[in-house]
């Protein structure tokens, strides 16, 4: 709730899509007000419910520090993801050379993925003479989120460079991933995303903002680069640093996918949690 309204006023959450769709008559939204209503709905009950919770898996510095203030007697224990198979198999190697620099975002029609960052930093880069083709997965013309964001906007909205593709599976994801020189990731609000994971093992060279446990997912400097949410700026800035050190952003993309597949290796996460819930069952015994 704190960060909801990092990237758009509080005017927008009810303008409202005008095109009737499937998705709008099962859930019933067709503006951004219900899915505010339904986040504020969801945090009294989880702030409830973990006030009993003795034993609590996380993934982040963020979901620890979280839980010592909203469950202090809970036990923490760490317990990372799986990723989608296709992801374990392939890997990026497409450096960028000379010629249209392909940038890449998976997102979605939601108020807090930083889609008026990605929007604003665009059209930077344009002024600036780079020219660049910005994919974005989850979002197409007649999003919602696009709606809105040319409103808020208005002439810092890009005229070229981006291309909203929709909603994309994974084999078509993963082709995109290994079209394009570098991922970014703008969310305002996150914790361990897996889109981020997902360039991540694929080796790419990733742009991530500092927001929630991003900084547990990607090392600054190290494995990617990462940057306040909520400035463009700083964004095209850090675009612009890869694109003139192609080594740089070579070797980021390979640490980042060196910790990925650790991260995220399929046995250790197995063993991580049947020992989580051997630890949680001798405890429960002993007492």
């Amino acid at each position: 709730q704190h960060k909801f309204f990092d990237g758009f006023h509080g005017r927008y959450l009810k303008d409202k899509n005008e095109k009737f769709t499937l998705k709008t008559l099962l859930t019933g939204r067709k503006s951004f007000f219900n899915g505010y209503i339904n986040m504020q709905k969801m945090a009294v009950i989880e702030k409830a419910r973990l006030k009993f919770a003795k034993n609590i898996i996380g993934r982040t510095g963020w979901d620890r520090r979280i839980t010592r203030v909203l469950a202090p007697e809970s036990s923490y224990f760490t317990g990372n993801e799986l990723l989608r198979n296709g992801f374990y198999e392939k890997q990026w190697d497409n450096a960028f050379q000379n010629g249209k620099i392909i940038l890449f975002t998976t997102s979605a029609d939601n108020y807090y993925k930083g889609f008026e960052t990605i929007c604003h930093a665009t059209s930077l880069l344009n002024n600036i003479g780079l020219k660049v083709e910005w994919r974005v997965a989850g979002v197409a013309e007649n999003s919602l989120i696009n709606k809105i964001t040319k409103k808020q906007l208005g002439e810092n909205y890009p005229h070229t460079g981006l291309v909203l593709v929709g909603l994309l599976d994974e084999a078509a994801l993963i082709e995109h991933l290994q079209q394009s020189h570098v991922y970014i990731m703008a969310s305002h609000i996150e914790n361990s995303p897996n889109n981020l994971c997902e360039a991540m093992i694929l080796g790419m060279p990733c742009i991530a903002t500092f927001a929630g446990g991003t900084s547990s997912m990607l090392e600054d400097g190290k494995e990617g680069v990462l940057i306040q949410d909520g400035d463009p700026w700083s964004m095209a800035g850090a675009i612009v640093e890869l694109i003139h050190n192609p080594s740089k952003a070579v070797q980021l993309g390979l640490k980042a996918r060196e910790r990925a597949l650790i991260r995220h290796n399929k046995e250790t996460i197995v063993n991580q949690l049947v020992g989580t819930y051997s630890t949680i069952i001798t405890g429960i015994n002993a007492d």
